[in-house]
Protein backbone atom coordinates (compact mmCIF):
# COMPACT_ATOMS: atom_id res chain seq x y z
CA UNK A 1 0.00 0.00 0.00
CA UNK A 2 1.38 3.59 0.09
CA UNK A 3 3.31 5.72 2.45
CA UNK A 4 3.84 9.06 0.77
CA UNK A 5 1.98 11.04 -1.90
CA UNK A 6 3.68 11.64 -5.20
CA UNK A 7 4.47 15.35 -5.69
CA UNK A 8 3.09 17.41 -8.56
CA UNK A 9 6.42 17.15 -10.35
CA UNK A 10 5.81 13.44 -10.85
CA UNK A 11 2.73 14.15 -12.93
CA UNK A 12 4.81 15.16 -15.97
CA UNK A 13 3.73 13.12 -18.98
CA UNK A 14 5.82 10.64 -20.92
CA UNK A 15 4.06 9.07 -23.93
CA UNK A 16 0.65 9.71 -22.40
CA UNK A 17 1.47 8.45 -18.88
CA UNK A 18 3.32 9.68 -15.81
CA UNK A 19 7.07 9.99 -16.24
CA UNK A 20 9.16 7.78 -14.00
CA UNK A 21 11.24 9.93 -11.67
CA UNK A 22 13.27 9.38 -8.54
CA UNK A 23 11.49 9.94 -5.24
CA UNK A 24 11.97 13.43 -3.76
CA UNK A 25 14.81 14.00 -1.33
CA UNK A 26 12.68 13.68 1.77
CA UNK A 27 11.13 10.40 0.67
CA UNK A 28 12.20 7.76 3.22
CA UNK A 29 11.37 4.75 1.08
CA UNK A 30 11.45 3.43 -2.47
CA UNK A 31 8.62 1.93 -4.53
CA UNK A 32 8.08 -1.77 -5.03
CA UNK A 33 10.05 -3.44 -7.79
CA UNK A 34 7.96 -3.42 -10.97
CA UNK A 35 6.49 -6.82 -11.80
CA UNK A 36 6.82 -8.25 -15.27
CA UNK A 37 3.17 -9.24 -15.60
CA UNK A 38 0.52 -6.53 -15.95
CA UNK A 39 -2.76 -6.24 -14.03
CA UNK A 40 -5.94 -7.36 -15.75
CA UNK A 41 -8.04 -4.67 -17.46
CA UNK A 42 -10.53 -2.88 -15.23
CA UNK A 43 -14.09 -4.23 -15.56
CA UNK A 44 -16.24 -1.10 -15.49
CA UNK A 45 -19.50 -3.02 -16.00
CA UNK A 46 -18.97 -5.12 -12.88
CA UNK A 47 -17.54 -2.53 -10.51
CA UNK A 48 -18.40 -3.74 -6.98
CA UNK A 49 -19.07 -0.23 -5.70
CA UNK A 50 -21.48 0.62 -8.50
CA UNK A 51 -23.40 -2.59 -7.83
CA UNK A 52 -23.49 -2.64 -4.02
CA UNK A 53 -23.48 0.91 -2.68
CA UNK A 54 -26.96 1.94 -3.92
CA UNK A 55 -28.57 -1.12 -2.29
CA UNK A 56 -26.71 -0.48 0.97
CA UNK A 57 -28.01 3.07 1.03
CA UNK A 58 -31.58 1.97 0.31
CA UNK A 59 -31.60 -0.56 3.14
CA UNK A 60 -29.84 1.65 5.74
CA UNK A 61 -30.45 5.22 4.63
CA UNK A 62 -29.16 6.79 7.86
CA UNK A 63 -25.68 5.53 6.94
CA UNK A 64 -25.87 7.50 3.70
CA UNK A 65 -26.31 11.14 4.81
CA UNK A 66 -27.40 14.11 2.75
CA UNK A 67 -24.13 15.23 1.11
CA UNK A 68 -24.98 18.86 1.79
CA UNK A 69 -25.11 18.28 5.57
CA UNK A 70 -21.98 16.21 6.34
CA UNK A 71 -19.92 19.37 6.90
CA UNK A 72 -22.35 20.83 9.42
CA UNK A 73 -24.72 18.26 10.95
CA UNK A 74 -23.54 16.29 14.04
CA UNK A 75 -23.56 12.51 13.59
CA UNK A 76 -22.93 9.42 15.70
CA UNK A 77 -19.63 7.64 15.17
CA UNK A 78 -19.40 4.30 13.40
CA UNK A 79 -20.14 1.26 15.58
CA UNK A 80 -21.21 -2.34 15.20
CA UNK A 81 -18.58 -3.10 12.55
CA UNK A 82 -16.72 -6.37 12.19
CA UNK A 83 -12.99 -6.21 11.70
CA UNK A 84 -12.24 -6.05 7.99
CA UNK A 85 -10.71 -9.53 7.89
CA UNK A 86 -13.45 -11.18 9.95
CA UNK A 87 -15.18 -12.81 6.99
CA UNK A 88 -12.70 -12.53 4.16
CA UNK A 89 -12.98 -15.48 1.78
CA UNK A 90 -9.86 -16.34 -0.18
CA UNK A 91 -9.95 -17.81 -3.66
CA UNK A 92 -7.35 -20.09 -5.13
CA UNK A 93 -5.45 -18.36 -7.93
CA UNK A 94 -5.76 -19.62 -11.46
CA UNK A 95 -3.08 -22.07 -12.41
CA UNK A 96 0.07 -20.37 -13.67
CA UNK A 97 -0.77 -16.95 -12.20
CA UNK A 98 0.50 -15.64 -8.90
CA UNK A 99 -2.08 -13.96 -6.64
CA UNK A 100 -1.54 -10.25 -6.15
CA UNK A 101 -2.30 -9.09 -2.61
CA UNK A 102 -2.59 -5.43 -3.40
CA UNK A 103 0.17 -3.61 -1.55
CA UNK A 104 0.41 -6.86 0.40
CA UNK A 105 -2.95 -5.79 1.71
CA UNK A 106 -6.46 -7.12 1.18
CA UNK A 107 -9.43 -5.46 -0.56
CA UNK A 108 -11.99 -3.87 1.77
CA UNK A 109 -15.60 -4.75 1.10
CA UNK A 110 -17.89 -1.76 0.30
CA UNK A 111 -19.27 -0.27 3.52
CA UNK A 112 -16.60 -1.81 5.79
CA UNK A 113 -14.59 1.41 6.26
CA UNK A 114 -17.15 4.23 5.89
CA UNK A 115 -14.88 6.74 7.66
CA UNK A 116 -12.28 6.56 4.87
CA UNK A 117 -11.57 9.78 2.96
CA UNK A 118 -9.56 10.38 -0.19
CA UNK A 119 -7.57 13.55 -0.84
CA UNK A 120 -7.80 13.86 -4.60
CA UNK A 121 -6.03 15.93 -7.20
CA UNK A 122 -8.32 17.97 -9.49
CA UNK A 123 -9.38 16.42 -12.77
CA UNK A 124 -7.40 19.01 -14.70
CA UNK A 125 -4.05 20.60 -13.83
CA UNK A 126 -3.11 22.86 -16.79
CA UNK A 127 0.19 23.82 -15.19
CA UNK A 128 1.24 20.17 -15.36
CA UNK A 129 -0.53 18.65 -18.35
CA UNK A 130 -3.27 19.52 -20.83
CA UNK A 131 -4.90 16.12 -20.63
CA UNK A 132 -7.52 15.14 -18.09
CA UNK A 133 -6.03 13.19 -15.17
CA UNK A 134 -7.09 9.58 -14.74
CA UNK A 135 -7.98 8.00 -11.40
CA UNK A 136 -4.40 6.88 -10.74
CA UNK A 137 -2.98 10.38 -11.26
CA UNK A 138 -5.64 11.90 -9.03
CA UNK A 139 -4.93 9.69 -5.98
CA UNK A 140 -2.85 11.69 -3.49
CA UNK A 141 -3.46 10.81 0.18
CA UNK A 142 -5.90 9.20 2.55
CA UNK A 143 -7.65 10.50 5.63
CA UNK A 144 -10.36 9.72 8.17
CA UNK A 145 -13.66 11.54 8.67
CA UNK A 146 -13.74 12.45 12.38
CA UNK A 147 -16.16 15.39 12.72
CA UNK A 148 -18.65 17.38 10.62
CA UNK A 149 -16.55 19.06 7.93
CA UNK A 150 -13.22 17.66 9.17
CA UNK A 151 -10.86 14.84 8.21
CA UNK A 152 -7.65 13.85 9.98
CA UNK A 153 -4.62 13.14 7.79
CA UNK A 154 -0.81 13.47 7.73
CA UNK A 155 0.83 16.92 7.74
CA UNK A 156 3.01 16.03 4.75
CA UNK A 157 -0.24 15.50 2.80
CA UNK A 158 -1.02 19.23 2.96
CA UNK A 159 1.49 20.01 0.20
CA UNK A 160 2.13 18.40 -3.17
CA UNK A 161 5.67 19.56 -3.84
CA UNK A 162 5.54 23.22 -2.77
CA UNK A 163 1.86 23.74 -3.55
CA UNK A 164 -0.80 23.51 -0.84
CA UNK A 165 -3.74 21.24 -1.51
CA UNK A 166 -6.09 24.13 -0.71
CA UNK A 167 -4.50 26.54 -3.20
CA UNK A 168 -4.31 23.83 -5.87
CA UNK A 169 -8.03 23.04 -5.42
CA UNK A 170 -7.60 19.43 -4.36
CA UNK A 171 -10.78 17.80 -3.04
CA UNK A 172 -11.91 15.57 -0.20
CA UNK A 173 -13.90 12.56 -1.32
CA UNK A 174 -16.09 10.59 1.11
CA UNK A 175 -18.09 7.39 0.72
CA UNK A 176 -15.86 5.85 -1.93
CA UNK A 177 -14.41 2.35 -1.84
CA UNK A 178 -13.13 1.83 -5.38
CA UNK A 179 -11.48 5.01 -6.69
CA UNK A 180 -11.32 3.56 -10.19
CA UNK A 181 -15.09 4.04 -10.31
CA UNK A 182 -14.85 7.79 -10.82
CA UNK A 183 -18.53 8.60 -10.33
CA UNK A 184 -18.58 6.99 -6.86
CA UNK A 185 -18.51 8.85 -3.56
CA UNK A 186 -19.13 12.53 -2.84
CA UNK A 187 -16.48 15.25 -3.28
CA UNK A 188 -15.99 18.51 -1.38
CA UNK A 189 -13.83 21.60 -1.65
CA UNK A 190 -11.07 22.15 0.90
CA UNK A 191 -11.60 25.32 2.94
CA UNK A 192 -8.87 25.11 5.63
CA UNK A 193 -5.67 23.16 6.31
CA UNK A 194 -3.90 22.93 9.68
CA UNK A 195 -0.53 21.32 10.45
CA UNK A 196 -0.17 19.56 13.76
CA UNK A 197 1.76 21.51 16.43
CA UNK A 198 5.49 20.96 16.15
CA UNK A 199 5.40 19.36 12.71
CA UNK A 200 8.86 19.14 11.13
CA UNK A 201 8.90 18.43 7.37
CA UNK A 202 11.47 15.97 6.12
CA UNK A 203 11.81 14.11 9.40
CA UNK A 204 8.04 13.51 9.80
CA UNK A 205 7.94 14.63 13.42
CA UNK A 206 4.35 15.26 14.66
CA UNK A 207 3.10 14.29 11.21
CA UNK A 208 -0.60 14.98 11.66
CA UNK A 209 -3.01 17.52 10.16
CA UNK A 210 -6.63 18.57 9.94
CA UNK A 211 -8.39 19.38 6.67
CA UNK A 212 -11.70 21.21 6.70
CA UNK A 213 -14.11 20.67 3.82
CA UNK A 214 -17.47 22.00 2.66
CA UNK A 215 -19.93 21.37 -0.19
CA UNK A 216 -19.78 23.56 -3.27
CA UNK A 217 -21.24 23.66 -6.78
CA UNK A 218 -19.28 20.51 -7.75
CA UNK A 219 -20.59 18.45 -4.82
CA UNK A 220 -22.91 15.68 -6.02
CA UNK A 221 -26.18 16.79 -4.41
CA UNK A 222 -28.40 14.02 -5.72
CA UNK A 223 -26.16 11.13 -4.70
CA UNK A 224 -25.98 9.14 -1.48
CA UNK A 225 -22.84 7.33 -0.32
CA UNK A 226 -22.18 5.12 2.69
CA UNK A 227 -20.11 7.30 5.06
CA UNK A 228 -19.76 7.52 8.85
CA UNK A 229 -17.41 9.29 11.25
CA UNK A 230 -14.91 7.32 13.32
CA UNK A 231 -14.21 7.69 17.05
CA UNK A 232 -10.69 8.87 17.91
CA UNK A 233 -8.46 7.55 20.67
CA UNK A 234 -8.40 9.40 23.96
CA UNK A 235 -6.48 6.78 25.91
CA UNK A 236 -3.27 7.26 27.92
CA UNK A 237 -0.08 8.23 26.10
CA UNK A 238 2.09 5.49 27.60
CA UNK A 239 3.88 3.54 24.90
CA UNK A 240 2.87 0.21 26.37
CA UNK A 241 -0.87 0.73 26.36
CA UNK A 242 -1.21 -0.60 22.80
CA UNK A 243 1.87 -2.82 22.64
CA UNK A 244 1.11 -6.22 21.13
CA UNK A 245 -2.36 -5.20 19.93
CA UNK A 246 -3.46 -5.95 16.40
CA UNK A 247 -4.51 -3.00 14.27
CA UNK A 248 -5.59 -2.33 10.70
CA UNK A 249 -4.56 0.48 8.36
CA UNK A 250 -6.35 1.52 5.17
CA UNK A 251 -5.32 3.12 1.89
CA UNK A 252 -5.24 3.27 -1.90
CA UNK A 253 -1.45 3.36 -2.03
CA UNK A 254 0.97 1.83 -4.46
CA UNK A 255 1.16 -1.93 -4.63
CA UNK A 256 3.63 -4.55 -5.76
CA UNK A 257 2.84 -3.39 -9.29
CA UNK A 258 4.07 0.13 -8.44
CA UNK A 259 0.69 1.70 -9.12
CA UNK A 260 -2.20 2.80 -6.85
CA UNK A 261 -4.88 0.30 -5.94
CA UNK A 262 -8.37 1.03 -7.25
CA UNK A 263 -10.19 -0.83 -4.44
CA UNK A 264 -9.55 0.32 -0.89
CA UNK A 265 -7.14 -2.02 0.90
CA UNK A 266 -6.42 -2.86 4.50
CA UNK A 267 -3.21 -4.13 6.07
CA UNK A 268 -3.09 -6.01 9.36
CA UNK A 269 -0.25 -5.06 11.71
CA UNK A 270 0.96 -5.70 15.24
CA UNK A 271 1.90 -2.71 17.38
CA UNK A 272 5.51 -2.75 18.56
CA UNK A 273 6.49 -2.08 22.20
CA UNK A 274 9.01 0.61 21.22
CA UNK A 275 9.09 3.44 18.68
CA UNK A 276 11.52 6.29 18.02
CA UNK A 277 9.23 8.78 19.76
CA UNK A 278 6.74 6.81 21.84
CA UNK A 279 4.81 9.85 23.00
CA UNK A 280 3.91 10.99 19.50
CA UNK A 281 4.34 7.90 17.31
CA UNK A 282 3.26 4.27 17.05
CA UNK A 283 5.37 1.66 15.28
CA UNK A 284 3.58 -1.36 13.82
CA UNK A 285 4.76 -4.25 11.70
CA UNK A 286 2.88 -6.34 9.14
CA UNK A 287 1.79 -9.72 10.46
CA UNK A 288 3.19 -12.85 8.81
CA UNK A 289 5.53 -13.26 5.80
CA UNK A 290 3.01 -11.55 3.51
CA UNK A 291 2.13 -8.80 5.97
CA UNK A 292 1.25 -5.38 4.61
CA UNK A 293 3.30 -2.20 4.91
CA UNK A 294 2.37 1.31 3.83
CA UNK A 295 3.70 2.67 0.55
CA UNK A 296 3.33 5.83 -1.60
CA UNK A 297 -0.29 7.08 -1.46
CA UNK A 298 -1.29 5.46 1.85
CA UNK A 299 -0.13 8.56 3.74
CA UNK A 300 -2.70 10.14 6.01
CA UNK A 301 -4.80 6.98 6.13
CA UNK A 302 -6.16 5.66 9.44
CA UNK A 303 -4.70 3.05 11.78
CA UNK A 304 -7.68 1.48 13.56
CA UNK A 305 -8.20 -0.79 16.58
CA UNK A 306 -11.54 -2.45 17.33
CA UNK A 307 -13.08 -2.14 20.78
CA UNK A 308 -16.12 -4.40 21.21
CA UNK A 309 -17.36 -3.72 17.69
CA UNK A 310 -16.42 -0.04 17.68
CA UNK A 311 -13.56 1.02 15.37
CA UNK A 312 -11.26 3.55 17.07
CA UNK A 313 -8.74 5.72 15.22
CA UNK A 314 -5.40 5.38 17.03
CA UNK A 315 -2.87 6.42 14.37
CA UNK A 316 -2.24 8.19 11.06
CA UNK A 317 -0.04 6.66 8.34
CA UNK A 318 3.20 8.67 8.32
CA UNK A 319 6.29 6.88 6.95
CA UNK A 320 8.52 3.81 6.94
CA UNK A 321 11.71 3.57 8.98
CA UNK A 322 15.32 3.70 7.81
CA UNK A 323 14.57 3.99 4.06
CA UNK A 324 12.72 0.67 4.17
CA UNK A 325 11.31 -0.53 0.85
CA UNK A 326 7.52 -0.75 0.54
CA UNK A 327 6.45 -4.25 1.52
CA UNK A 328 9.66 -5.02 3.45
CA UNK A 329 8.73 -6.77 6.69
CA UNK A 330 12.03 -6.32 8.53
CA UNK A 331 11.15 -2.84 9.79
CA UNK A 332 7.85 -1.50 11.14
CA UNK A 333 5.87 1.36 9.67
CA UNK A 334 5.44 4.57 11.67
CA UNK A 335 2.04 6.08 12.50
CA UNK A 336 1.40 9.38 14.28
CA UNK A 337 -0.26 8.73 17.66
CA UNK A 338 -3.72 10.33 17.62
CA UNK A 339 -4.21 10.46 21.40
CA UNK A 340 -1.18 12.76 21.73
CA UNK A 341 -3.00 15.39 19.67
CA UNK A 342 -6.59 14.99 20.89
CA UNK A 343 -6.67 18.35 22.68
CA UNK A 344 -5.32 20.12 19.59
CA UNK A 345 -7.85 18.30 17.38
CA UNK A 346 -10.81 19.22 19.58
CA UNK A 347 -9.54 22.79 19.73
CA UNK A 348 -10.30 22.96 15.98
CA UNK A 349 -13.29 20.63 15.59
CA UNK A 350 -15.02 21.09 18.95
CA UNK A 351 -15.61 18.20 21.35
CA UNK A 352 -15.85 14.89 19.55
CA UNK A 353 -18.72 12.51 20.38
CA UNK A 354 -18.70 8.78 20.92
CA UNK A 355 -15.18 8.28 22.24
CA UNK A 356 -14.47 4.60 22.92
CA UNK A 357 -12.08 3.80 25.77
CA UNK A 358 -10.77 0.26 25.99
CA UNK A 359 -7.96 0.78 28.48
Amino acid sequence: MTFRPLPIALLALCAGSLAAQDAPRIEPELPFEELADQPPPYDWDNDPEALSTPSLCRSQRWRCPDPMLVASEPRDVASGFLRPDAKIKTKKPKKGRKPVRVGRGTPVQPGQAPWMAQIQRPARMPSVTQRRLDWEDRQFCGGAWIAPGWILTAAHCLYDGRTSIKDARYRVRLGVNNIGFQSGGISYRITEIHEGPGYRPGVYSNDIALVRFAPDAATERGRRAWSEQIAIDGGPLSAGNLSGDQAWFFGWGRTERDRPSAPLLFGKVKIEPKCSNDRFAICAKGIGPGGATQCHGDSGGPLVIWDRGTPVLVGVVSHNTEHTLCGNQRKPGVFTRVSAFRNWIEGKTGRLPGLALWR
